[in-house]
């Protein structure tokens, strides 16, 4: 879920700032009480299928005063609005937003991982003014590699392409890597970074948070609608193409380097096969792994709407609307490719939806749906958050109850209306469009959630700027529902749920 305006000033009427780094001077420029920076190299230019590697400094000044390219990617439909900055494969971009007044101390930081379902999506599209002013954090947004750009596992090609199907979380590791090294001279402690992230930039959080790889970079995470995870992906990604093309692997491999990008995601969206292998960043369950990171397991937020398939159905039939009569069963078949997911493996599909159409009476249309897609999430959150408690760690986890509208279509609570109140669009005046809801007391609750925001990247903490919130534990298990005039604590919400629907929790 995203969408941003084109930039509501020319840059060249703002007045600017410099700062000096470790890197070389940067110029940004100065909006809403808010210094912004836009498209800082947090490392070399990118390298087709390779791992980032840390980028040169420069001589001079660098010009941060206007966003640059974001990762390749299919044009943006017509509900959402092209960010401005372009596409290029040379997009290990990241923008920073810092309050234009001096602090006694260093401030938090806030890194904003979007969302997009690993194809789309960028840093350009999410303004952290409000946030960062509001909030007094210093807030970073971040690009990263998407779709066969990060995905195509070419790794057979040798060891300088290994990760070659991981570069999305390697790339989000380099981002953490060079915030860590140079955020301070942006006013930000990097003792203090916080990661967040909606959808999938909320799964890259929580993998992010069992990663070994990511230790030591960050000491708590925000993550809105997490799908449930698995450690493994898709793979087998050059035996199909070669199939398919019928090339040798020696022309198949030139083919891939030398061809233009958006031929690149065509030819990967046809290599896609069932076979997975496992992640290079992953070995184990999520869960277990958070857990297994004891007293290095960061502090958590995490949570999902209570209805996550209606804007999921929506966007997802305006897709499909070329189709016709056909689009619903078409989105049966797209959503049976989730179950597996949500089900805990593929071994347990069958059985999960037995069990959820004899528990709802339900097997086929829009209720149906956001059934499954509201399990996917839910589930993600409880997890994620059941690793972090068994680990130590504070987790918080919340239900968000807030109706929504996309593009005029009225909805129950939905997928994507966090991020309104993350970034608080009422108050941005580099906002999204328009807010995901007009509900009239959502702009109320919007400062009471950047206040939250603003008070766990300090203390690891979420009680109290939205009402009485204690830590997740596995015996009361609290979850906060959020809504727009009061909030309250459910305790254990759906215990037979769990017991009656995911399949392996049974007996």
């Amino acid at each position: 879920m995203t969408g941003v305006h084109e930039m509501p000033e020319a840059t060249a009427t703002l007045p600017t700032c410099e700062v000096r780094t470790r890197q070389g001077t940067v110029r940004g420029v100065v909006r809403g009480g808010v210094r912004t920076f836009w498209g800082l190299r947090y490392a070399g230019p990118a390298v087709r299928f390779r791992r980032a590697r840390p980028g040169p400094g420069w001589n001079g000044v660098f010009d941060a005063t206007t966003p640059k390219a974001m990762a390749p990617q299919a044009p943006f439909g017509g509900i959402f609005r092209t960010p401005p900055g372009g596409f290029s494969e040379d997009c290990l971009y990241l923008n920073i937003h810092v309050p234009d007044e001096p602090s006694p101390t260093p401030r938090p930081v806030l890194v904003w991982i979007h969302g997009g379902a690993g194809g789309s999506g960028a840093a350009n599209q999410y303004d952290g003014t409000a946030l960062a002013r509001h909030g007094n954090l210093v807030v970073v947004t971040i690009n990263y590699r998407l779709g066969g750009l990060a995905q195509l596992d070419v790794s057979a090609w040798g060891p300088e392409y290994q990760g070659s199907g991981d570069l999305a979380f390697y790339d989000q590791v380099a981002a953490l890597e060079w915030v860590r090294d140079h955020i301070g001279a942006f006013d930000g402690d990097p003792e203090f970074v916080t990661i967040a992230g909606e959808s999938a930039g909320a799964g890259s959080v929580v993998e992010l948070c069992a990663s070994p790889v990511s230790a030591g970079l960050f000491r708590g995470a925000i993550a809105s609608s997490a799908p449930a995870l698995s450690d493994r992906r898709p793979g087998g990604h050059l035996e199909e193409l070669a199939k398919k093309l019928r090339l040798p692997p020696d022309r198949l491999q030139r083919r891939l380097v030398e061809c233009s990008w958006p031929e690149l995601l065509d030819l990967a969206a046809k290599a896609r096969g069932r076979r997975e292998v496992a992640k290079t960043y992953l070995h184990g369950k999520v869960a277990d792994l958070i857990a297994a990171k004891a007293e290095r397991a960061p502090d958590l937020v995490i949570g999902y709407a209570c209805h996550e398939g209606d804007s999921m159905e929506f966007l997802t039939r305006q897709g499909l609307r070329r189709l016709g009569p056909l689009a619903g069963p078409m989105l049966h078949l797209l959503m049976l490719q989730v179950v597996p997911h949500v089900a805990g493996g593929r071994d347990q599909r069958r059985e999960y939806l037995r069990r959820l159409r004899r528990e709802h009476g339900v097997r086929y249309g829009a209720r149906f749906n956001d059934l499954v897609w509201t399990d996917l999430f839910r589930r993600g959150a409880v997890e994620a958050a059941e690793g972090a408690a068994r680990a130590g760690a504070r987790a918080h986890v919340y239900e968000l109850d807030v109706p929504t509208v996309i593009a005029g279509q009225r909805m129950r609570s939905t997928h994507g209306v966090d991020i309104s109140l993350t970034f608080n669009c009422w108050r941005d005046p580099g906002a999204m469009d328009e807010p995901l809801t007009d509900d009239q007391d959502a702009p109320a609750l919007a400062d009471r959630w950047v206040a939250m925001i603003a008070q766990f990247c300090r203390t690891g903490s979420a009680d109290g700027p939205l009402g009485s919130w204690p830590a997740y534990d596995v015996a009361e298990r609290p979850v906060l529902r959020v809504a727009p005039r009061e909030s309250r604590i459910l305790r254990d919400p759906d215990p037979e749920y769990r017991q009656r629907v995911w399949p392996e929790r049974a007996g």
